[in-house]
């Protein structure tokens, strides 16, 4: 890894770090457990087919409730900050259609 590889991945986790830390993750958890309670009852064959990723988006939210406490935990602590001029980054182009799950 070049010092610019390191720089970029430096700057992405913080910015990732900023970014999280905005997510309202316990509701959206919450809303797939309300999802995952009723679906089921109202329309089982979209729940069935709508299942497996449902519960992939929720493992996400999961790990990213991990991250999302050590970030705040850090911005807390004025310990991460992103200065926006200071790396050049190559960022992916966004998904052509949002994520659908049930």
């Amino acid at each position: 890894m070049d010092n610019e590889e390191y720089l970029n991945t430096q700057y992405l986790l913080v910015l990732q770090a900023q970014l999280i830390n905005q997510l309202d993750l316990d509701g959206f958890l919450a809303a797939i457990e309300h999802a995952e309670a009723v679906a089921p009852i109202i329309n089982p064959t979209l729940f069935i087919q709508g299942a497996g990723k449902l519960e992939e988006v929720k493992s996400l939210a999961q790990a990213a409730k991990l991250f999302q406490a050590e970030a705040r935990r850090q911005i807390e602590e004025k310990k991460i900050t992103v200065e926006f001029d200071q790396v050049k980054i190559k960022m992916p182009a966004p998904p052509s259609k949002p994520y659908r799950f049930l």
